[in-house]
């Protein structure tokens, strides 16, 4: 199957602005070139910068219109240009279409809120700009303009206001529905990854407890049952560690109030491990994303070292300097360069809260610091 290219939006948004330039740019170019002097420059200049605003509607709206409605004041108070041998005034220019693209933009954008001020900015302008046109003299006697052109023209700058916001409106809801949409799906996934989960991985890790646990009540060699009882509690704590996962994966993100595991767990975590704990400077409170970072960073430290190395660890907490972890053990002759995927993820989950991760041999052991911010990103 061929695949399609996505289109960049910006891409999209530059394609715009060219073809509006190219169909609307040049009439508004000979108006205002019949200015003459200083009023022309003002009214190129207005031009040229409505032109500029679509492709940075979708990335700043609210500063996009707040320059449209300038450079449209900027046209509603220059003289009367001539077009094709009539009067025209400058506001009138084909080139005002970019003043909707950027009310179209704030609407979309924008929560719905905004989108109305910029509504009722965009119409109290265009009252303006009819009540300039009406005290403007010598241009409309000359055009047979009649009461229904007046309302004609009246019609245009409301109507076009009201269309752009209608039309970003309507934009903002679709793509709202699909965003729901596309979370629906995502839960639905999670949940069919967290049965299968269930299934595999919490049975497996029920069967070991069992077995450790049986193996624990017939063996008459002490230093066995110490090790199968240690096994059985890991067993158990991975099994309790799982199903909070499996639980966070079948919740929605609003229903998720089960609390995760933190830095007040961290010394039941290395007594369990086998490691001594110490903790100086005084503790603070840090964001659960950072808690959680600094829990599963230091369980996979712990693992690591009951894997590859050859004696007792030590957990060493600090908040004096944000806050610090390290673990520390005696390591192997020959051990690995620090490159594993454990201590990449370690590193990714700091770097995920704005933190680092640095792990290496330091004389006959082997160190794995951790620091992480208190108070997030």
């Amino acid at each position: 199957m061929t695949t399609v290219p996505r289109i960049s939006p910006v891409a999209v948004d530059l394609c715009v602005a060219a073809v509006l330039a190219a169909v609307l740019l040049p009439s508004g170019w000979r108006m205002a070139g019949s200015l003459g002097g200083g009023a022309s420059a003002w009214a190129l200049a207005a031009l040229v910068t409505l032109h500029l605003l679509p492709p940075a509607g979708r990335r700043a709206p609210e500063a996009t219109f707040a320059v449209a409605c300038a450079a449209a004041a900027v046209l509603a108070l220059l003289p009367v240009s001539r077009y094709q041998g009539q009067p025209v005034p400058m506001v009138l220019a084909p080139s005002m279409i970019c003043f909707f693209v950027a009310l179209y933009w704030c609407a979309r954008e924008r929560s719905a809120a905004v989108g109305r001020v910029a509504l009722a900015v965009a119409l109290v302008g265009g009252a303006g700009v009819l009540a300039r046109l009406v005290l403007t003299d010598g241009w409309w006697g000359e055009l047979p303009v009649d009461a229904a052109g007046w309302v004609l023209l009246a019609l245009v700058p409301s109507a076009g206001s009201v269309a752009a916001w209608a039309i970003g409106r309507l934009h903002r809801r679709a793509l709202d529905d699909r965003a729901a949409a596309l979370t629906r799906a995502a839960e639905d996934e999670r949940a069919r990854i967290a049965g299968d989960m269930h299934d595999v991985v919490s049975h497996s890790l029920a069967v070991i407890v069992a077995q450790a646990e049986g193996g624990r009540m017939t063996t008459p060699d002490r230093s066995a049952r110490e090790v199968l009882q240690v096994i059985g509690d890991t067993g158990r704590a991975a099994l309790a560690d799982m199903r909070s996962m499996l639980g966070v994966l079948r919740e929605t993100p609003a229903s998720r109030a089960d609390p995760q595991p933190g830095v007040p767990d961290l010394r039941a975590l290395a007594e369990r491990s086998g490691a001594s704990f110490t903790e100086s400077g005084h503790a603070r409170a840090i964001p659960a994303g950072v808690g959680l970072a600094a829990y599963r960073i230091t369980q996979e430290a712990l693992t690591n070292a009951l894997k590859h190395g050859v004696g007792p660890a030590t957990v060493r907490l600090s908040w004096e300097a944000g806050l610090s972890i390290t673990v520390a053990n005696p390591a192997a002759a020959t051990g690995g360069d620090g490159s594993g995927s454990g201590l990449q993820s370690m590193r990714q989950r700091a770097e995920s809260v704005g933190g680092t991760v640095e792990a290496g041999r330091r004389g006959t052991e082997w160190v794995v610091r951790a620091v992480l911010p208190v108070r997030g990103r």
